[in-house]
């Protein structure tokens, strides 16, 4: 019996469902259901949690391979927020990953985003017990789990597909490493509603979760009508998962070898079967197993994958894919504190010490100052020296930038770009609320922007356009913008040389 074993109670790692309340501690190889609001071990305990797909923003983003490593963040950073609408005043967590065997002249990314907001409102519940939660997965990528152990042959291109009672998805692996996750509309709870439109019966989730437990898809089963109605709606459940494989195979030429089934409630009777048939693919339900104990606790996939991920993230400690925003403070030795409170301590024991040592203490420290100073004069002249270097670099930076002539359009709204996101993080500039209402109006007139200058107050637009009268209509759509603009111009000219080439200063200053 559990009760007769020795329980660890150091170094277990704690894997916790924010959404199903459950938590489970794993200590060798065995595990044990744990409530949370009485673990007295938040010290030595290692904590583990999930977000499902539902709460995460995901896409694809395209990077030309002209792009250098060095710059890759930037320009992936500025495509996520275009591309996804995101708010730059919100501080988001955002990871990516590239999507094998891209090819032509860009590259491709699977991006995940999600506001800190949002996690800290999901894992609150959690973090009132426990006070930290040291890593944070996200569900598409907890399968990956199941290759570092070796639990699943690496070396073929599967399918895992997870219905969870408000949230379904189906995320692909090629070779053990992540390839695409595509969202799906087949929830238990979407699922429940199907089957009762189709019966015209009225039931509980709960109801329909315990029925689905006990009949499934069994059509042998006394109870064969729940198992009949049910197979109408996971017909139509599967044809639609179909086409989505049909979709991404096609898209980046993959052949999937197997379908993994991870069903909230557990394994479904005749469902892996079923989807085999349907789908014309090895079907089976995923089952990973860690602790020796396991059968006499109701686990789900997610706390073993969990568990796998915690230990593989205790030996790599690699956050790039830890989206936890309750991650426990640093040892104390390791914080500006703790260094500060010893270097005091320190001070107090030379204090004591220095009637004894007060001569050859002061010789030493003066025969430090000079040496000191010695390298303060070396460093000083090689920071006067990287001044002036930095000062040529700029001139010449300078003259290359008057230089690039066909992109300084583009390049130029990019980095105002970058720049408004940063300043609306942290300071907050007034300049930033203009561009955001002018940018829609000027499209919306066909006019071109040539040049932005000014401060935060007042900013000056220099704008062409192959007809005076689009100039016009912009203006004054700037001025009747709900009142909040103040819009000037002292003339429209027509470029020399050029014809059907107007141009105009505007200025534009916030009320």
């Amino acid at each position: 019996m559990l009760g007769k074993r020795k329980k660890s109670t150091e170094n277990a790692i704690v894997t916790i469902d924010p959404y199903l309340e459950t938590a489970f501690k794993f200590s060798g190889n065995e595990v044990e259901i744990l409530d949370p609001t009485k673990d007295k071990n938040h010290k030595t305990n290692f904590y583990v949690s999930y977000l499902k797909l539902k709460h995460l923003t995901t896409s694809i983003v395209e990077v030309p391979r002209s792009i250098g490593e060095d710059d890759l963040a930037n320009v992936i950073s500025i495509k996520i927020y275009e591309e996804l609408s995101l708010d730059a005043a919100v501080d988001y967590k955002i990871s990516y990953i590239e999507v094998p065997n891209s090819s032509g002249e860009t590259r491709s990314f699977s991006v995940f985003a999600i506001d800190s907001e949002s996690i800290a409102k999901i894992f609150q519940p959690v973090v009132n017990s426990v006070k930290y939660i040291d890593y944070v997965v996200l569900a598409p990528l907890l399968y990956g789990a199941a290759y570092k152990k070796n639990l699943l042959a690496n070396n073929e291109v599967d399918c895992f597909i997870n219905i969870s009672k408000d949230d379904a998805f189906l995320t692909i692996y090629q070779a053990g490493e992540y390839f695409v996750t595509r969202p799906l509309r087949y929830s238990l709870s979407y699922i429940k509603d199907k089957f009762c439109e189709q019966t015209g019966e009225r039931l509980s989730e709960q109801g329909f979760i315990t029925a689905l437990k006990q009949h499934g898809l069994n059509g042998e089963d006394e109870n064969s009508t729940f198992s009949k109605m049910l197979s109408y709606v996971i017909d139509d459940c599967f044809s639609y998962v179909s086409d989505i494989i049909n979709s991404v195979s096609r898209i980046y030429g993959l052949t999937i070898a197997n379908v993994y089934l991870d069903v909230e409630t557990g394994q479904v009777k005749g469902l892996a079967d079923y989807v085999g048939k349907k789908l014309e693919i090895n079907t089976k339900d995923l089952a990973i197993n860690l602790a020796i104990n396991s059968r006499e606790f109701n686990i789900s996939q997610q706390h073993n994958l969990m568990a796998i991920e915690a230990k593989d993230y205790q030996e790599n400690l690699n956050d790039e894919f830890n989206f936890s925003v309750f991650k426990r403070p640093a040892p104390f030795m390791q914080r500006h504190s703790g260094k500060f409170i010893m270097t005091i301590a320190g001070a107090l024991i030379l204090s004591l010490a220095y009637p004894i040592f007060n001569y050859g203490y002061g010789y030493f420290l003066q025969h430090n100052a000079d040496i000191k100073q010695e390298e303060y004069d070396v460093l000083s002249a090689l920071e006067r020296d990287i001044k002036n270097k930095l000062a040529a670099i700029a001139k010449e930076q300078e003259s290359t930038r008057a230089a690039v002539k066909s992109e300084e359009e583009r390049l130029s709204f990019r980095k105002k770009l970058l720049q408004e996101i940063y300043d609306k993080k942290n300071n907050y500039k007034m300049k930033s609320i203009i561009l955001s209402d002018l940018s829609a109006l000027l499209d919306k007139n066909d006019v071109k922007l040539k040049e932005i200058s000014g401060g935060n107050e007042k900013i000056v637009l220099t704008v062409k356009s192959d007809n005076d009268k689009k100039i016009t209509e912009l203006i004054k759509d700037i001025s009747d913008e709900q009142g909040k603009f103040s819009v000037s111009t002292k003339e429209i000219r027509q470029i020399p040389g050029i014809k059907k080439s107007f141009e105009s200063n505007i200025s534009v200053e916030l009320k």
